[in-house]
């Protein structure tokens, strides 16, 4: 997947901020951003997209209007001089771009403020292992004084010049080149196919007055004409082949199997087209299946739909005709076959023909989870019941929500919250304040897998512990806060009995203090002020690395236990798996230009010991030392 990074284009500041997805990168800075970036800044980090880790980068951000007058420039100097061999679609791009970022800068205006560039290079900044914010700097700069050079070469016409600092060779290795450059990763149609690039014009292809739409399947695509009317289209040699006339006044995909179903709406209502461009050959390239007359719509779950007319609400198939006349007071959605449905005040299930599976006679319901069971109320309690419409669990309840953390339904009584499971059996009693699981999703399965379900609870008094699938007490009150244990060098290598069966705890009182816990025992293992723990395995052995983050702020001090709790290695080591500290170089191993993060590092101690090999760290009197497994350290190899 490698490195990547993210180039939007936005306006406004914090919860107000529009913000649309320009560019993407991977594993490198494309020079085409350098040039939109240039003179500018650190921004706001944008980190909808920091999923594997976020290192705290600033986004780089640059005045989206002085940026496209850059663009403009260059691309106005490329196309005055041409080269001999140049691919004639070097123009092309430059103009498409150009176009692009002008229509969508227009497109966004200043009723948020100026719009500005914002590139999201994060997951870069970890391939550099320094400081984020010099980072951002170091790069603000190495942008502008490109761009100063491009200029400088652009001001005494020197085609050769912008063509060097550009990387653009005669002719050129177009693919390479246009990916390598940031044609190929702009988020717009146009640039997507890039091997070969397109032989005609932006303008050719995009009206200015048009608005390129959303890909609804089968390489159709719905676009917005001069007439403020909605169609679809298909790509076919550079050109566009319409298939649905753009007279609706919007139109969007059904969610139905056959993705050519369509939502297509006129004179306020909503009917039902397929758009398939006659790839079946019968001579029709759209056919309206059903003409608007629904005030709203809701999307296919298998070859059925609800829809409204009015208040009432019924039921549609993909071929337009009545499956359940609008005759519901209100309607739920479909899982598991079956959905919540009212009529005269009172709650029942139907399923996908329409038919009552369970009769109208609850006062409210939520859906089935897993097709299995579901939580109906009667008057203000609340109470399961399975798809036979019997108690699983009776009306006692003022509100029974499922938890797909807690793989169970939050129950609540009296002002507490307990567990109970898809069987109805309480699982943890209604007796805390607040109910958690121990780990996110994907650790959780593991757990499930291993039948060692772990909550949190949180009394009144704010005290947390942890608690089994049973509802068991592991842990005293003692913590203010509670959760999964991280292991090193991943979770997937641990054995199941030691991965279920500690936890990370959060002492009251500053500074603060976290414990390492035993759930087996109810102990403490270790504990401490530290700034991150992580359970170490190495296969023949287990351990604990807790470190602090170190004075100057670009590494950590790290202290190795044993599995006991006892100090293997202490805490006056920093550098821990920098093998750059080995180097024959001495300037090379003094530095931390190569130094990486710390949460990539810390997995290379258990990985070295795991194969019976040291790992390299900087002693605090400034001496290279190998960190062996048995406790030993050695200034040479042994």
């Amino acid at each position: 997947m490698g490195n990547r990074s993210w180039l939007y284009l936005q306006a406004g500041d914090g919860d107000d901020a529009r913000t649309i997805e320009f560019a993407e990168s991977n594993n490198h800075f494309p020079l085409l951003w350098r040039v939109l970036l240039a003179d500018g800044g650190a921004g706001d980090a944008i980190t909808d997209q920091r999923v594997f880790g976020d290192a705290g980068t600033p986004n780089l951000a640059s005045d989206a209007r002085a940026a496209h007058a850059r663009l403009s420039r260059l691309a106005s100097f490329v196309v005055a001089y041409p080269l001999r061999g140049d691919d004639p679609a070097l123009a092309r791009q430059f103009d498409a771009l150009v176009r692009h970022l002008g229509e969508s800068i227009d497109a966004f205006g200043d009723a948020h403020g100026a719009p500005r560039l914002s590139a999201n290079l994060d997951e870069l900044s970890w391939l550099d292992g320094g400081d984020p914010d010099e980072f951002i700097r170091e790069e603000r700069d190495n942008c502008t004084r490109l761009w100063w050079r491009v200029a400088n070469c652009m001001d005494f016409r020197d085609v050769r010049g912008v063509r060097d600092v550009l990387e653009i060779d005669t002719p050129a290795d177009w693919r390479d080149w246009a990916w390598g450059f940031g044609f190929g990763g702009v988020s717009h149609h146009y640039f997507q196919r890039q091997e070969p690039p397109r032989g005609v014009a932006f303008a050719e292809m995009f009206d200015a007055g048009e608005v390129h739409g959303n890909w609804l399947g089968y390489g159709t695509f719905s676009f917005r004409a001069r007439n403020g009317l909605w169609g679809v289209r298909r790509e076919v040699d550079d050109a566009w082949h319409v298939i649905v006339p753009p007279e609706w006044t919007n139109l969007w995909t059904s969610g139905a199997r056959d993705r050519r179903l369509l939502w297509a709406a006129r004179d306020g209502k909503v009917g039902l087209l397929f758009a398939d461009g006659d790839v079946d050959g019968d001579g029709d390239e759209m056919r309206i299946v059903r003409e608007p007359a629904f005030d709203a719509v809701w999307d296919f779950s298998g070859d059925v739909a609800c829809v409204r007319v009015g208040e009432r609400f019924g039921l549609v198939g993909t071929d337009g005709t009545w499956v359940l006349e609008p005759s519901l007071d209100d309607f739920g959605e479909f899982t598991g076959g079956v959905a919540s449905a009212s009529l005269d005040g009172r709650w029942g299930f139907v399923d996908t023909h329409g038919a009552w599976v369970i009769p109208p006679c609850f006062d409210d319901a939520h859906e089935f989870v897993n097709g299995a069971v579901a939580a109906v109320s009667e008057g203000e309690q609340w109470g399961l019941i399975g798809r036979d419409g019997q108690w699983r669990a009776p009306p006692e309840w003022a509100a029974l929500e499922w938890s797909s953390e807690c793989g169970a339904f939050l129950a609540r009584r009296n002002g507490h919250v307990g567990l109970v499971d898809a069987k109805g059996r309480v699982v943890v009693e209604p007796l805390y304040a607040e109910i958690a699981t121990l780990t996110d999703d994907e650790r959780t399965d593991m757990l499930s897998e291993l039948g060692a379900i772990r909550h949190v609870v949180r009394r009144d008094d704010g005290r947390c512990a942890i608690v089994d699938g049973q509802g068991h007490v592991l842990t005293p009150f003692d913590f203010v806060n509670m959760g999964a244990l991280p292991w090193l060098p991943d979770d997937e290598a641990v054995p199941g009995e030691l991965f279920t069966r500690y936890a990370i705890g959060v002492l009251p009182g500053e500074p603060v203090k976290v414990a390492i816990c035993d759930l087996e025992k109810g102990a403490t293992v270790v504990q401490g002020r530290y700034d991150d723990v992580a359970g170490l395995f190495w296969g023949a052995d287990h351990g604990w690395l807790a470190c602090v983050q170190d004075e100057g702020g670009d590494d950590v001090r790290a202290t190795v236990f044993r599995a006991d709790g006892t100090v293997l290695h202490p805490a006056r080591y920093t550098r821990i798996g920098d093998d750059a500290l080995f180097d024959d170089d001495p300037d090379a191993a003094a530095g931390h230009t190569t130094l990486m993060p710390w949460y990539v590092r810390r997995a290379e101690v258990a990985q070295n010991w795991s194969m019976g090999e040291p790992v390299a760290a900087l002693r605090d009197d400034g001496v290279p030392v190998w960190l062996y497994a048995d406790g030993h350290a050695t200034t040479t190899r042994r």
